[in-house]
């Protein structure tokens, strides 16, 4: 049978402990001393300039300035919901921006304008058939 041993942990040996002075104890002169390198400012190390070609940035839509006419959007949304809207709403959206050049929009007032006529066109165009297919001589 093999034999336990049983070892025995070595004793703890206390070592002396230094004292920390306290703030009030310091020296002034150490800590003057020690402001003053703290002060200086960290040697900023010299970086080459990056060679970049003259591009100019390119401004996006909303960045040129100008604002779009609420009536030119209207005109696009109910173009495809109510016509009739879409119409009045592309009127209104061309004399405004004809009165205002700031404004933005033309094109989407425009679209609104052709797509509420395609729906009045087809409109009359479904009815006239209906009523031809109905018999209404």
């Amino acid at each position: 049978m093999p034999e336990e041993t049983t070892e025995q942990p070595e004793p703890l040996v206390e070592q002396p402990v230094e004292e920390v002075p306290k703030l009030d104890e310091a020296p002034v002169e150490e800590a003057t001393a020690q402001a003053a390198v703290s002060e200086q400012p960290e040697p900023v190390a010299e970086q080459p300039e990056s060679v970049q070609p003259d591009v100019e940035p390119v401004a996006s839509p909303a960045q040129e300035g100008g604002k779009y006419c609420i009536w030119a959007i209207l005109s696009l949304i109910f173009a495809f919901l109510f016509w009739p809207l879409g119409l009045v709403f592309g009127i209104i959206a061309l004399v405004q921006i004809k009165k205002n050049p700031a404004l933005k929009g033309k094109g989407l007032a425009i679209a609104g304008l052709v797509i509420s006529v395609l729906a009045f066109i087809f409109l009359i165009v479904v009815m006239g058939s209906m009523f031809a297919f109905l018999g209404g001589a």
